[in-house]
This record gives structure tokens, C-alpha cells and sequence, in this order.
């Protein structure tokens, strides 16, 4: 700022992200189209910049509710091109609800070492839309056929995903009879395999109503128990209660050695203390640690809702015994403060520096601070809870070394 009367100085502040950077570009007036009307899904072209690879893309807004926070995710789907994994279709969360920006990796993390499932890699990036910084994302993983190839599943096996729109929100995907093939189809989305909803349907209206005797001879074939009942523990120590209706996979091979169904994990924003209100929906900020761990059974006088598979297995004794004890597992392993607080101090590690320049999050900087301890003060509390559950069900507690 030098020359004639123009002296001056100015400080600059600025930093090196830690996360990758994406570059996404597309025209000015198409975002502005796109992001203005979010809810009827338009889809634009652009370019994005990954690695030093540059991709033509098409890409929208993603999300149910979430497309009209101010802060938006984005769904791209590359034009003949892969990224170094191999995806072609990306999903970046804004996690705006959520204003830690932890919870939904963090679960992924209690997951995929909890239970060893397929799940969802989940990484975070720092995203640039036309040269602006537009915020930190959430990379996650879609699941579709290549997820289930690279995940050790047959890629042609069946793939439905429990996402019903709105107006069938009640009973929404809980594995009850609905009153048409329709109303399958909008509930339960088809994303691969030959089976094009009829053993889904099979599944509902015949195997899941059986009397009880009947079920139990069956219910080893239709079910790969050992899978199901370590995704309802990890759901319980997490405390997420949206699986029990939508945001959950099936997968089922119908070809395979094992042709039983397994339910995969997905959208775990609400959980580490958090639950969807009446009142305030999905940005309820109070902290709750003391959730039923059987919600998802049929039990009206304790729930307003159910699954029909949770309710069937969990009512069968021995079924509900091994669920308690991989519960009581978890408390030993993956879900303890030392595994939480190590996954939160090395994401911390990483974007922190992006977070803090996130002008378009939910949380200010200020407030960051105490939403990230209230994780570790979940997690406290939830164990304190569950040990209780456990000591009154007369399951064994894991004994410290």
C-alpha cells in the first residue's frame, strides 16, 4: 500500500488447511437457480478439482429436510470419470444440524470398529465453490452396487434403502404390511439386485408375521442374526433412534452361501445425545443419554413406534440375551471414552483450522468448543446408563484390567 498518500498496512490472516481440498465450479446463475429452489432438486453441470484431477460433474442439493438449511449438502455424480477409490458418485454432508460437524463420522467410526459391518467410509474435505470457500464437508460414501463389491458383499445381490417421502413417514420403512405395491416402492428404494422389491415384500408379508414357532425355524435362514443383533447394539450404545423407520439398508444375496438379510448403517447425525423432537425436528439441541435400549420393539406403553424385525428378535429370549451381551461388548471396546476421545482429538487434528473458518456452520466459534465436550459427556453418561440396563438384566459387565 505504497505510493503518494496511499501508506498503510493491513494484516491478512489466513492458514493451511489440513484436508483435502475440492474445487467445485459451475456457472453463477445456474447455483444460483439450484440453491434458491432446493427442494425441487435441480441439477446442474460443473467441474470439480480433486488430487490434482480435474472431473466433469453434474451434482445437486442432497437431502431430505436438510435442503432447506442455509448450509447445503451436495450430491455430485462424475461424467465418465472415477475418483482414486473408485467413486463416481459422491455425497458431501454439510452437517449443519449437528454442531459438533462429528457425530455422523463418529458414528461410522463405533461402527466399523464395533461391529465390522459394511460401512460407509466417511472422511471430512475442505470444499471450494468458485474460489470461495464454501465450508467443511463430509465426504460419505454412497451406498450402491460398487460399495457393496468393494465391501466384500456380491455387487448383484438385492439392495433396498428405507427412505419414505413425507406423506408416508407413518409407518414409514418399519418392515410392516403396507396397503400397496406403491407404496413399497416409495418407501423402499430398489438400488440393486434382480429382486426388484418381491423378496423384500416376500419378507414382510410372510416371514415377519409368522406365529412364533414357526418364525423361530425360520428366522436363522431369512436373518443373519449374528449381523443384525451387532447393528442393534451399536445402535443402542449410540442411542439412534431413526433406523427404527427410515435411513437403514437391506441387502440380501440371493445367490450366495448365506442368503439372509443384513441391515446396513446410514445418516448417523442424530445420534451421541441427540433425537429428533416434534417441536424442534432435527435441531433439537438438548443432550439425552438415558434412551430405552429395546426402542424399536413393539412396547406402546413405552414407544410411539416400532420395527417389525427389531420387535421379532428382540421378544425372542435367547436373541434378546445376545443382545445384551454384544451390548455389554461394546462398553469393552468401541464405545468407551478413551475409543471417543481418541477419534474426536485426531478429527480435531485435522479440521479444526477449517472449522473455525466455516463462517456457514451452525455453531460459532465460540460455541464449537462446548458442543465437541458434550460428546465425551454423552458418552459418560449413556455407559453409566446402560451399566444399570445390564446389572438389572443380569448381564456380566466388562471388569477394567
Amino acid at each position: 500500500l505504497e505510493g503518494e498518500a496511499r501508506v498503510g498496512r493491513v494484516e491478512l490472516e489466513a492458514y493451511e488447511p489440513r484436508l483435502p481440498i475440492w474445487q467445485l465450479r459451475a456457472d453463477e446463475d445456474d447455483l444460483d437457480e439450484m440453491f434458491s429452489n432446493a427442494g425441487e432438486r435441480i441439477t446442474i453441470d460443473g467441474e470439480v478439482d480433486v488430487d490434482g484431477e480435474r472431473h466433469a460433474t453434474e451434482f445437486r442439493v442432497h437431502g431430505g429436510a436438510s435442503r432447506d438449511f442455509p448450509k447445503k449438502s451436495l450430491r455430485l455424480n462424475l461424467q465418465g470419470t472415477e475418483l482414486a477409490t473408485g467413486e463416481s458418485k459422491v455425497i458431501l454432508r454439510a452437517e449443519y444440524n449437528d454442531k459438533s460437524m462429528l457425530r455422523t463420522w463418529l458414528g461410522y467410526e463405533v461402527f466399523r470398529n464395533g461391529s465390522f459391518l459394511p460401512t460407509p467410509n466417511s472422511a471430512f474435505v475442505h470444499l471450494r465453490l468458485n474460489d470461495r470457500y464454501y465450508g467443511l464437508m463430509n465426504k460419505v460414501e454412497r451406498i450402491d452396487k460398487r460399495f457393496l463389491g468393494v465391501h466384500g458383499l456380491n455387487d448383484d445381490g438385492n439392495l433396498y434403502e428405507a427412505d419414505p417421502p413425507s406423506e408416508l413417514a407413518v409407518p414409514g420403512g418399519n418392515l410392516t404390511i403396507l396397503g400397496s405395491d406403491e407404496e413399497y416402492y416409495r418407501t423402499y428404494q430398489w438400488h440393486a439386485g434382480p429382486g426388484a422389491w418381491a423378496d423384500l415384500i416376500r419378507f414382510i408379508e410372510f416371514t415377519l408375521v409368522l406365529p412364533n414357532a414357526a418364525f423361530e425355524q425360520v428366522i436363522a435362514d431369512e436373518v443373519q442374526l449374528n449381523e443384525y443383533l451387532r447393528y442393534l447394539a451399536v445402535m443402542a450404545v449410540l442411542q439412534n433412534q431413526e433406523h427404527i423407520r427410515k435411513n437403514y439398508y437391506l441387502y440380501r444375496d440371493p445367490e450366495g452361501p448365506v442368503t439372509g438379510w443384513m441391515a446396513l448403517p446410514w445418516d448417523l447425525d442424530l445420534t451421541f445425545g441427540h433425537l429428533w423432537s416434534e417441536i424442534d425436528d432435527v435441531l433439537d439441541e438438548r443432550i439425552i443419554s438415558n434412551s430405552d435400549l429395546f426402542v424399536g420393539e413393539f412396547a406402546p406403553e413405552r414407544f410411539g413406534y416400532y420395527n417389525q424385525l427389531t420387535d421379532r428378535v428382540l421378544k425372542h429370549p435367547a436373541l434378546r440375551e445376545r443382545f445384551l451381551l454384544l451390548v455389554a461388548q461394546l462398553l469393552d471396546s468401541s464405545f468407551t471414552e478413551e475409543f471417543v476421545e481418541k477419534r474426536v482429538q485426531y478429527a480435531l487434528c485435522l479440521l479444526e483450522p477449517d472449522l473455525l473458518a466455516d463462517s456457514a456452520k451452525r455453531a460459532s466459534n465460540d460455541e464449537f468448543v462446548a458442543r465437541v465436550a458434550e460428546i465425551a459427556t454423552f458418552v459418560r453418561e449413556r455407559r453409566t446408563y446402560i451399566e444399570t440396563e445390564l446389572r438389572a438384566a443380569d448381564i456380566a459387565l466388562p471388569t477394567a484390567e
